[in-house]
């Protein structure tokens, strides 16, 4: 596997308040479940001289329910 390769052992789907954690290429990431409805996630990747932080917001539509 490569220095930059993310392997997980389960998919980041957390109940609300889950952390996790893991290493990309020898730097931490850290991840925490904000909200269930609708999804946000908190971040926090520490690189080597920076540093990564924000939430993510998840949103999905299967095209029949899309308001356009």
């Amino acid at each position: 596997m490569s220095p930059l390769a993310l392997s997980t052992r389960k998919p980041f789907n957390p109940i609300l308040g889950e952390t996790y954690q893991a290493e990309i290429g020898g730097c931490p990431l850290f991840m925490e479940q904000l909200s269930h409805h609708p999804p946000i996630s908190s971040l926090l990747f520490i690189g080597r001289g920076y540093k990564i932080y924000g939430t993510l917001k998840m949103e999905a539509s299967l095209g029949l329910n899309c308001a356009r």
